[in-house]
């Protein structure tokens, strides 16, 4: 029996906001993300649960979460050339929007999840972005509370992550304006003593450019070799004279943009850090792939 259209939009009004938190935290692209929460509520109209007496909520959750692990295991099967890294998220003007995206992660939280398998993204996102308690994740995706705890218990070790509030946003993002500078500075003046002050001894660096640029095809791990690798492509950087910071939904990017010699080289980009508590790097996110560019509104 289909639900009635007003118990629907109800329950839109309701969840979406989380569902949508839950969906960008699993896919990292606002647009997947968005079909993921359209697709949930579409099947609340086609194929309702059963029992439809019951707040909707948590069946609402068992669908997105299935949906958006669907997604995940369709985006592996597909072709990418190098590393995949998240869509940046500008700052949205829509309250809405807003709600959606307050309590996330940060661009490096949404990274560090690429090393989970789908099951563990997710238990760990229900479980510390959207807060689930273990009961209602275990419902959710219909497994044992033991189970929960321990994938969750695994997840954050591979993956440390934290959710940050609205009042840690400014901070986090206050620190990494500071630090993009320094390393600019640092990389256009050749000095690696400061460099090495600047990046963690187990710094990780990623690009991005789905084989369309010149970058690294692999993560850089370790501040020796990502040090080399920023100093060897400082010529590539000579005609990329535009440097601005730009506000993001939880961080402050670096964009950069200009004429390179070679047409291999990526015309724009935008970088955005990884810190710890001591303000070390811990993280370099370089995105050149022109559709992830293009969708946070900055070109």
């Amino acid at each position: 029996m289909p639900l009635p259209h007003a118990k629907v939009e109800a329950a839109f009004e309701t969840h979406r906001a989380r569902l949508e938190r839950l969906a960008h935290a699993m896919l990292g692209v606002q647009e997947d993300a968005e079909d993921c929460v359209q697709a949930t509520f579409t099947t609340a109209l086609t194929t309702p649960p059963p029992d439809q007496e019951r707040d909707l909520g948590p069946w609402l959750t068992r669908v997105a979460s299935n949906r958006a692990r669907d997604m995940l295991r369709a985006r592996q099967r597909a072709a990418y050339t190098g590393v995949w890294l998240p869509e940046p998220v500008s700052p949205s003007p829509s309250p809405h929007e807003r709600l959606a995206l307050m309590q996330t992660l940060t661009y490096s939280g949404l990274a560090a999840l690429e090393a989970l398998t789908e099951l563990q993204r997710c238990v760990l996102v229900l479980r510390d972005v959207c807060e689930l308690s273990t009961r209602e994740c275990a419902d959710a995706l219909e497994m044992s509370e033991a189970n929960v705890k321990t994938t969750l218990h695994r997840a954050r070790k591979i993956a440390h992550v934290s959710r940050i509030s609205g009042e840690d946003t400014i901070t986090h993002k206050r620190r990494q304006r500071a630090l993009l500078s320094e390393l600019i500075t640092a990389l256009a003046t050749m000095d690696t003593t400061k460099l090495e002050h600047l990046l963690s001894d187990d710094a990780v660096m990623r690009n991005d450019a789905n084989g369309e640029f010149v970058a690294a095809l692999k993560p850089v791990r370790g501040r020796d070799k990502i040090i080399r690798f920023l100093l060897a492509r400082q010529a590539d950087m000579a005609n990329l004279s535009t440097m601005e910071f730009v506000d993001l939904a939880h961080d402050t990017g670096l964009w950069i943009e200009g004429t390179p010699n070679n047409p291999r080289v990526a015309p724009r980009s935008l970088i955005i850090l990884g810190l710890d508590a001591e303000d070390k790097i811990t993280g370099i996110f370089t995105v050149m792939t022109p559709a992830k560019l293009g969708n946070t509104g900055l070109i």
